[in-house]
């Protein structure tokens, strides 16, 4: 009752008394989760009181298996991340950008050289022989994301990098199984979708450009400790001779196999590898972008440069 301390509950069916000594007419407040509250009058008849389900704010759309749902529909482990919030990231390949945007995804880098491999595994490892990559589904595609080994320096680079993150439109993970359901094993690892950018129907073509710049610095100040050039050279021979193979680092006149030495392991100069590598690194990206559309076609043409 309204002004004072007087309240009741129902009973499964809805039912209640109020007796309280205020007279006619009073007002009421109706309340119970999940719906809106209500404030009536009772002037001493009996009362049915309806009260409306409140909907809470729900209206993203998610990517799942079998196509969109609202937010509110969906009750299985999806992510959805939010393109404005890592636009502004300084990272040469979409996957990078998804480090700390969702819970449970571990992504993880061994180099940081762009279209590198990158580990990501959703709520965990689930498998010690077999593949514990997630399944991309890229504009209802599957896409191979097994490493291609490179035949220069074997380099493994990711086939996702040739994805520009700035034609991302959105990224879903799902991430349970009631939500990978219809992708099958092949889901197993969980299942990242994205949804590239496409122009509009009856849109004014529209042209976008976007620089950034940054910086990337080594965590930390640790300057690790390396071995000079002779002691490089002396470890080298060491393991060639454990091999069965010559040493490299030898006597410049002494050929074998047609191969020259090296120079003897004193010979060799040192170099401060560790202050060349932890130097800051300057990171510029540029994009552009032209879209539309007519009443029958749209389209949507970007391109980059990442250095």
């Amino acid at each position: 009752m309204q002004g004072t301390t007087h309240t009741v509950a129902t009973d499964n069916n809805g039912h209640f008394n109020f007796v309280t000594g205020q007279k006619f007419p009073y007002t009421l407040i109706v309340s119970y989760i999940g719906y809106k509250t209500q404030t009536l009058v009772a002037n001493g008849e009996t009362l049915e009181i309806g009260l409306e389900a409140s909907a809470s704010q729900l209206n993203d759309v998610v990517v799942v298996g079998y196509g969109t749902q609202q937010r509110r529909d969906v009750v299985s482990a999806v992510t959805k991340i939010d393109p404005s919030s890592t636009k502004n990231i300084p990272e040469g390949s979409f996957d990078a950008q998804l480090q700390g945007k969702a819970a449970g995804v571990q992504i993880n880098s061994n180099i940081g050289v762009p279209g590198s491999d990158l580990y990501i595994r959703v709520r965990g490892a689930t498998s010690i022989n077999a593949s514990n990559s997630p399944l991309y589904v890229i504009d209802g595609v599957f896409v191979n994301n097994k490493s291609l080994q490179g035949i220069f320096q074997d380099r493994a680079t990711s086939p996702l990098a040739d994805i520009n993150p700035a034609d991302i439109q959105s990224i879903e993970i799902l991430k349970d199984a009631s939500a990978i359901a219809i992708y099958g094993s092949r889901g197993a690892n969980g299942v990242i979708i994205v949804t590239t950018k496409k122009g509009n129907y009856g849109q004014k073509t529209k042209i976008e450009f976007n620089a950034s710049e940054g910086f990337a610095n080594a965590p930390g100040d640790r300057i690790w400790e390396t071995t000079t050039g002779p002691e490089h050279a002396l470890l080298v021979n060491e393991y060639s001779r454990n091999m069965g193979k010559p040493e490299p680092f030898r006597a410049r006149d002494v050929i074998v196999n047609g191969v020259a030495g090296r120079g003897l392991p004193e010979e060799q100069p040192t170099y401060d590898r560790m202050s060349y590598l932890n130097r800051t690194a300057a990171l510029r990206d540029y994009n552009i972008a032209v879209s539309g559309g007519s009443d029958r076609t749209r389209f949507y043409l970007g391109g980059g440069y990442t250095k």
